[in-house]
């Protein structure tokens, strides 16, 4: 489950940093472009289906939108959709693009689904099969992964600078307003519905933050919403338990309440019974002496 989670924080951060590279970088009329070029492209390079339905930017204002986002899993899983984000919004201060962060007033991302389901030949996650096929299989992928880990080993012992700070990429942001609306996790055969996410004011009290440090706080927050659903579940299943805890404990006194109170029913029955039949005998009793003593 928290890699699903990862999943979706990883998204909304890319999906940042693609924002901030096309309105840094691309000229007004080449909005319309770009959508064509994605819907033939991806699917070469992810081996599934893909659809971007909607794109558009305005460099001049800084507002970035796109909508109807779909990737499909790759062949062998019972799941067809990987990804599926519905409406994103995402306003940029352009007047701060040359400062030391970019002021991003808003971020809203609404109808976002993310499958994390097994499949294929090699029963594998569908994410880790589509980064299979991203990278050109499953020995280039792994191949990548241990040269990236031995760079950044190397880096860190040696202490080396940064390297210089692209668009979207190594340049720090200040967000006002975060919101993430209508997010749902497939996770194995079960749906999970995460409540709606709202971050104000990222990185302002730190002069900006990276887009890494941007990830980790959506995924903290996702997760604590995530983990807050399963805490409501867990007490409502308590509540329902101890409901039925005391439907029974009533039912059972309810029972022993009319037990006990047929049995001295039964009792009271069977005293006035014994008490009848006494009294009969011994009337029975006296008639009999009294006809004896007629013939006397």
């Amino acid at each position: 489950m928290k890699k699903a989670l990862k999943i979706i924080a990883g998204i909304v951060v890319g999906i940042i940093a693609f924002a901030l590279l096309l309105v840094l970088t691309l000229p007004l009329w080449l909005g319309p472009v770009v959508k064509p070029i994605a819907n033939a492209a991806v699917p070469k390079i992810t081996k599934t289906t893909f659809n971007l339905g909607h794109l558009w930017l305005n460099p001049y204002t800084g507002r970035f939108e796109l909508g109807d986002l779909r990737l499909g899993n790759p062949e062998g899983y019972s799941e067809p959709q990987a990804l599926a984000v519905s409406n994103i919004v995402v306003d940029v201060a352009m007047t701060t693009v040359c400062n030391k962060y970019v002021h991003i007033e808003e971020v809203l991302i609404d109808g976002v689904f993310v499958s994390l389901v097994k499949g294929g030949e090699n029963n594998v996650d569908n994410i880790l099969q589509i980064q299979y096929n991203v990278a050109g299989g499953k020995e280039k992928y792994e191949a990548n992964q241990a040269r990236a880990k031995a760079e950044k080993e190397a880096r860190k012992d040696k202490q080396e600078e940064k390297p210089a700070e692209e668009p979207g990429s190594g340049k720090k942001v200040v967000i006002d307003k975060l919101t993430l609306n209508d997010i749902s996790v497939k996770y194995g055969i079960i749906t999970i519905p995460v409540p709606s996410i709202t971050l104000t004011d990222l990185g302002k009290e730190s002069d900006g933050m990276s887009l890494e440090d941007v990830g980790t706080a959506i995924w903290e927050a996702i997760l604590n919403a995530a983990m807050a659903v399963g805490d409501g579940a867990k007490a409502l299943g308590g509540l329902i338990m101890s409901g039925a805890g005391a439907v029974g404990d009533g039912a059972g006194k309810t029972v022993d309440a009319i037990s006990d109170g047929a049995g001295k029913t039964v009792d009271a029955i069977s005293d006035g019974a014994s008490k009848a039949a006494d009294a009969v005998s011994d009337g029975a009793s006296k008639a009999v002496d009294a006809v004896k003593s007629l013939f006397k």
